[in-house]
């Protein structure tokens, strides 16, 4: 949930990389839990939700993704279907240019984000792996529990901004373009 930061301080951060980073730590986790064995989804889910994890491999695959994919999908995405579903949020307009050390601290602080938000509600979580061992941070019977309360949370909270700061005035500057055409 790094869209408030971005919204109080659009200059100062970059919201492809907030957004792109803070997606990538559960981006392989279905992957790797349908094909792998648990050992090996464990470590993946281990490396991608510690500090390290963030720092590193979540680091330099969101900056990649960042840069290599998402930005020029959106801006080809704004070009063939012209809409601020692909370049706006919160009225602002988040395909500008910006510099190299916001674009890389966006995507340092969407992952590291994405890490400190899951230590509640993962009752094995490695925070320091691969350094430290298994620490329990809370019973792990209230992991169902710990499931739909991050649900409950975050749930209504992401459909909120979505709606309220994305949809509704993409189709609002939409609905107002084809209101001027129709008058000419």
């Amino acid at each position: 949930m790094v869209w408030p930061l971005w919204m109080k301080w659009p200059r100062r951060f970059d919201f492809v990389a907030l957004t792109v980073g803070a997606c990538i730590p559960d981006l392989f986790e279905p992957y790797f839990n349908l094909v792998y064995n648990d050992a090996i989804y464990n470590f993946q889910r281990d490396l991608t939700h510690s500090l390290f994890g963030a720092l590193t491999l979540d680091f330099v695959v969101a900056l990649v993704g960042t840069v290599l994919l998402v930005r020029p999908l959106l801006r080809w995405m704004n070009r063939r279907w012209p809409s601020g579903l692909w370049s706006r949020f919160a009225n602002q307009d988040f395909l500008a240019r910006r510099s190299w050390p916001v674009t890389l601290a966006s995507v340092w602080l969407g992952t590291l984000s994405h890490v400190l938000i899951d230590v509640p509600f993962h009752a094995t979580f490695r925070l320091f792996a691969p350094f430290a061992p298994d620490s329990l941070i809370f019973y792990w019977r209230l992991q169902p529990l710990a499931d739909v309360a991050s649900t409950v949370l975050f749930g209504p909270l992401f459909g909120y901004l979505l709606y309220t700061y994305w949809w509704r005035p993409s189709r609002q500057v939409r609905e107002a373009g084809a209101s001027r055409a129709r008058a000419n």
